[in-house]
Formats: structure tokens, C-alpha cells, sequence
């Protein structure tokens, strides 16, 4: 059975090439449309969650990749299901859990700025997010919308018996070598920070080009008065001294 790993911050895809570049765990759409390529389409594959969640986006597209592959997909929360993370969590055809991994729900949060307008079309844009996360969460436990809701907005960590109990899991593992717990969920760089980054990035790249042109312009032009200096020691004859000349008024 392929696997696939879902670890880190789930992330854009044009901003997974910073997390490359810093060589932190994170995954794209990208990086399961990958994935799923390399199967047949049908066969059974498993999914490793241990991520703390990142762009609501992001992980809505990998949710639905998941969703409408055709084979079976197991899911295995390994370490933690955290925010957009225990969204894609809920593709799985089956849901297994270690027994110290832990799931996260909370309501989805975003960064704005502007006048009381643009804040209130965050505020709406925001609930209206979290409105669709929560159905998703009742459609898989059953419970009420305001109970859900509820646990959203309590920023909700369960252990894997508690998780069993309410639904959101289908098994409970119980191997001996469980791994490690993940003990904390981060922040996102945000995009127009990367794409700050990115630009300055590239002018320095453009910069130490010109400075590199302008080096060998110089060696060049060192080169060349060189040899026109040496040229012209060759053409000039020396002085011919008379030696009577000496001994002549």
C-alpha cells in the first residue's frame, strides 16, 4: 500500500518553495496530485497525518484530491490533526488514530487590515469559513451544529479515546512504538511576506549578476592595456648611441 505523509504546515502552492528552501516540513496540493499520479487510480492507499494545520485553502483542495480518489484511503493520524489538518483528516474512508496523537479543531482565523468595512467583510468571510468546516465535522460525528460550534470556538484538543467517542475517528491503534507527540502547532509565513521575499531575493540575484559583469569588464580592460603597453615596449627601437660622439665638439 503507497503512503502518503501529510507532516508540517500545509501550504500554498506557490509558497511551498520556501518552506523547501528552509528545508521545513510542510505539503501542497501539488505534492498529492503528485502522489495520486503515480498510483493506478483505484488501489488502496494510506494517509499520515501529522501536521498542525496552515491555509484553509490549501487543505480544502487536498480534502477534496482525497475525497474523490477512487480507491480506498486510510487515514492514520500519527502525532497530530491540527486545524485545516483534521479536515483532511476526515478524507479517509477509514480513520485510525495513535493512541498519544491528538486532534485540533477551532474555528478558522485570518489576518486583516483596513476601515470598519473591510474588517467586517473579514469577520463575514471568516465565520462563513468556519460555517463549512463545521458541517464537515457533523456530518462525520452526528452531532448538533451548535455543538460543534461550540467545540470550534473552545479551540478543541482531543485525545485519541475522547476523538473515538464523539466520532470524528473510526479506530484507535494500540501499537507499542507509538510515535512521538506532537506538542505544539504554528503559525504560516504569510504569502505577501514570500512574495516580499521572493522580489528581494531576485534583485540581489540581479544585482550580484551586474556586479560580476562589471568584474569581468574590468579583468578585460586590465587585459587589454596590458597587452597594448606590452605591443608598444615591442615597436619601440632603442636609441642608437654614437660612440664617437663622445670625443666630438
Amino acid at each position: 500500500m503507497k503512503r502518503l505523509d501529510i507532516n508540517g504546515v500545509v501550504i500554498n502552492d506557490d509558497d511551498k518553495w520556501f518552506y523547501d528552501w528552509t528545508e521545513q516540513s510542510a505539503v501542497s496540493p501539488k505534492d498529492v496530485k503528485d502522489f495520486l499520479a503515480k498510483t493506478d487510480g483505484k488501489e488502496a492507499i494510506q494517509v499520515a497525518i501529522n501536521s498542525q494545520g496552515g491555509s484553509v485553502f490549501a487543505g480544502s483542495e487536498i480534502y477534496t484530491l482525497l475525497k474523490s480518489y477512487q480507491g480506498n484511503v486510510e487515514v492514520v493520524v500519527t502525532g497530530l490533526a491540527a486545524s485545516i489538518a483534521s479536515i483532511i483528516m476526515m478524507a479517509g474512508d477509514t480513520i485510525r488514530m495513535s493512541p498519544i496523537a491528538q486532534v485540533m479543531i477551532h474555528n478558522a482565523s485570518m489576518y486583516a487590515q483596513g476601515d470598519y468595512r473591510d474588517l467586517a467583510h473579514a469577520s463575514e468571510v471568516s465565520e462563513n469559513t468556519s460555517i463549512s468546516l463545521a458541517d464537515l465535522y457533523q456530518q462525520k460525528t452526528g452531532k448538533s451544529t451548535d455543538e460543534v460550534r461550540e467545540l470550534m470556538d473552545k479551540e478543541t484538543f482531543f485525545t485519541a479515546q475522547r476523538a473515538l467517542e464523539i466520532g470524528l475517528v473510526d479506530e484507535v491503534l494500540f501499537a507499542e512504538s507509538a510515535p512521538d507527540l506532537a506538542a505544539s502547532f504554528g503559525g504560516i509565513v504569510s504569502h505577501a511576506k514570500l512574495v516580499e521575499l521572493k522580489a528581494n531575493m531576485e534583485q540581489d540575484n540581479q544585482l550580484n549578476l551586474l556586479l560580476t559583469r562589471f568584474d569581468r569588464m574590468e579583468m578585460q580592460l586590465n587585459e587589454l592595456q596590458k597587452s597594448q603597453k606590452e605591443q608598444k615596449q615591442q615597436t619601440e627601437k632603442p636609441a642608437v648611441h654614437d660612440v664617437l660622439a663622445d670625443y666630438l665638439f
